[in-house]
């Protein structure tokens, strides 16, 4: 029916007859039971997608027939469902959410019992069993009920941290991309925030991530500015990306927030380690940490690589510029509640804002294009050859990143490089020459 398969966060696509459909979800219900034991507790939540409620009555039905027993969580962000996870209350747990792409788009990231992503051999084992479809939907018996389950250890992790911080003077504008964080931001922030504006917080099925959120600033932006915040908070879809907006105006990224959070940890011996980033990463954060003895050190696009480097290395802080910033210290995958929270703390902590605590951290021009690729065709040697040929040209004064998107038909072309060169023209000449190879 579909060759969907794993991608960088889980399984994802649109929602249609041919990819994420009814039927998929159940047949995936069904496979999902090969990683599990025997009458296995499965946690189910979604996003705020107009699609989530039919799939996630398909994939428990599926759960049932392969002998789980499904306990749905309702509306959940997804650190929160994986939290629950990790708590010891379930033997997997499954958030049906497309994450920051638009409501056309839906899928799924699962959880093992420890409350981290899938490794490759898991997932597999999942794609073998969607393969041998041994149960069907006209074929299968329901052996346990759909249970609901309420959202209790979160619950208590976030208000420890919250009585941590107690009640601020601060004004917060906080966006919840009319997606997960629905549930749980404005009661949580509310309790921190002594004047707390709302937006991106009225979902409707079909707005999650439309114009708002962390993939879409300038709405939060123009509402700080507007009310004269101290801050503004972005989340996207699914809770667990978080980027920031200072009281100037200015877009704080997930680069910002680990040299924040870096820094100050490294300060009063609490970092343990070093910090990971990816290929992504700007060069300045690697240059700044290192300036100050901290060991940096970059993995491939997606927070589950950023995981495997902390827990090889026995690090606690890592994360992605798009946001995505996990601190093992308080959480078993990144959390944008969570971070926000912590970033909170720093601010309080150090009696600053957030534009004092990252006016040193200069980042260098970044310019992302993403070149339309519907094939298989994504690196090859005629490719190389013209990233070398740029990087030759840019030396030390930058870098140059071509790869395939996980989770879109694309192929992203990032250069960076110091402000004296036209990095937006320099991205566009390789993207075109990328998109001409490609295409050929």
């Amino acid at each position: 029916m579909t060759s969907l398969k794993f991608g960088t966060d889980g399984i994802r696509g649109l929602v249609n007859p041919t990819q994420v459909s009814p039927a998929f979800a159940f047949e995936l219900g069904v496979a999902a039971c090969a990683i599990c034991p025997p009458q296995a507790e499965v946690l189910i939540g979604t996003d705020t997608r107009e699609s989530a409620s039919s799939l996630q009555k398909h994939f428990a039905e599926g759960l049932m027939a392969g002998g789980a027993t499904p306990n749905l969580m309702g509306v959940i962000p997804t650190p929160a469902l994986a939290y629950e996870v990790f708590a010891g209350e379930a033997d997997l747990g499954v958030v049906i959410t497309a994450s920051h792409n638009p409501h056309k788009y839906n899928g799924f990231k699962f959880f093992d019992s420890k409350g981290l992503k899938l490794d490759r051999v898991r997932e597999q084992a999942v794609e073998d069993a969607l393969d041998d479809k041994i149960i069907t939907k006209s074929s299968a018996k329901s052996s346990s009920p759909i249970r609901s389950r309420e959202l209790l250890a979160y619950r208590d992790r976030i208000d420890s941290l919250v009585e941590g911080l107690g009640k601020t003077p601060w004004t917060g504008v906080v966006d919840c991309a009319h997606g997960a964080t629905v549930a749980t931001a404005p009661s949580v922030l509310n309790k921190v925030f002594s004047q707390l504006h709302m937006i991106g917080s009225t979902p409707n099925g079909r707005n999650i991530n439309q114009d708002c959120g962390s993939t879409a600033m300038e709405l939060l932006r123009t509402k700080v500015v507007e009310t004269e915040a101290d801050i503004g908070i972005a989340f996207d879809g699914d809770g667990d990306r978080v980027l920031f907006i200072d009281s100037s105006g200015n877009t704080v990224t997930g680069d910002h927030v680990l040299y924040v959070l870096g820094m100050m940890w490294h300060q009063v011996s609490r970092l343990r380690g070093g910090v990971v980033g990816t290929v992504m990463s700007n060069l300045a954060l690697e240059r700044k940490l290192e300036t100050s003895g901290i060991p940096f050190v970059r993995v491939g696009v997606g927070d589950k690589y950023v995981l495997e480097a902390l827990h090889d290395r026995g690090w606690k802080l890592g994360g992605e510029a798009s946001g995505h910033v996990i601190s093992l210290e308080h959480s078993p995958t990144g959390d944008g509640l969570i971070v926000a929270l912590l970033v909170l703390e720093v601010m309080h902590r150090m009696d600053s804002s957030l534009q004092e605590m990252t006016q040193e951290l200069n980042l260098l021009p970044q310019v992302l294009v993403n070149v339309p690729h519907l094939g298989e065709r994504s690196y090859d040697d005629e490719i190389q050859v013209v990233v070398q040929d740029f990087e030759r040209r840019l030396g030390k004064d930058g870098r140059v990143l071509v790869r395939g998107s996980g989770t879109e038909p694309v192929v992203r072309v990032m250069v960076e490089s110091v402000p004296s060169i036209d990095t937006a023209a320099l991205a566009n000449s390789i993207a075109t020459e990328v998109g001409r190879i490609l295409n050929a």
